[in-house]
């Protein structure tokens, strides 16, 4: 079973990244972050 919502709101995060890697050459990933306290 496929939840549109959840689908459409999945769409729409991948369009915004791939618009913001083509605009900035970035992504948000952050390697100057240490998640572990």
């Amino acid at each position: 079973m496929v939840d549109s919502v959840v689908e459409a709101v999945r769409a729409d995060l991948l369009r915004r990244s791939e618009l913001g890697i083509a605009k900035y050459g970035v992504t948000l990933d952050r390697t100057d972050l240490n998640l572990r306290a």
